[in-house]
């Protein structure tokens, strides 16, 4: 694997401590994103579709955060 195919490969990073703080405030009744996201942690990961992008060119969106954006709709 090459330098550049490491560097395609973007997961999610890890959620900031203040981020969680307000989204629970935001959603006092809870929300199931919210609960996905705390059970679950990432649930896609670049690495798993690393064979199905270039690594060549402009860097795109993260395959993984756009399956799960897929699969929430």
């Amino acid at each position: 694997m090459g330098e550049n195919e490491d560097a395609q490969a973007r997961d999610c990073p890890q959620l900031p401590e203040e981020t969680a703080i307000v989204a629970k405030a935001a959603f006092l009744n809870g929300n199931i994103y919210l609960l996905l996201r705390d059970t679950l942690g990432s649930i896609f990961e670049d690495k798993s579709f690393k064979n199905l992008y270039s690594t060549l060119g402009q860097l795109a969106e993260s395959p993984g955060r756009l399956a799960l954006i897929t699969i929430f709709q």
